[in-house]
């Protein structure tokens, strides 16, 4: 559908509908919705999925490579899960463990 977009130069109406219609499935098929966000640069989709995905070592090789469709989709979504890791620690780290003491 999205590739109809292009080829028969459908309204940019049309793009942002398949945008959400994506994003909406973020939650349940994170990876792919990912993978096809960043293909046809759809940059709210890819970003509400890149919240649910998990780390990147916990899916199979094969699952990676077959969704993940370029190399630069791929370094994007590496460098900002560890952004995220590195303002999770942040944060944790400047909390008070015991605020009220033992």
């Amino acid at each position: 559908m999205l590739r109809l977009v292009d080829k028969y130069l459908l309204p940019p109406s049309t793009l942002s509908v398949l945008g959400e219609h994506l994003a909406a499935h973020a939650h349940e098929n994170p990876l792919d919705v990912y993978s096809l966000s960043t293909l046809y640069t759809l940059a709210d989709p890819a970003s509400q999925a890149s919240g649910y995905i998990g780390p990147l070592d916990t899916y199979d090789k094969e699952t990676v490579v077959n969704s993940v469709k370029s190399v630069e989709a791929y370094h994007d979504l590496v460098s900002l899960q560890s952004f995220r890791t590195k303002e999770m620690k942040k944060v944790l780290l400047s909390e008070e463990i015991f605020p009220h003491g033992l």
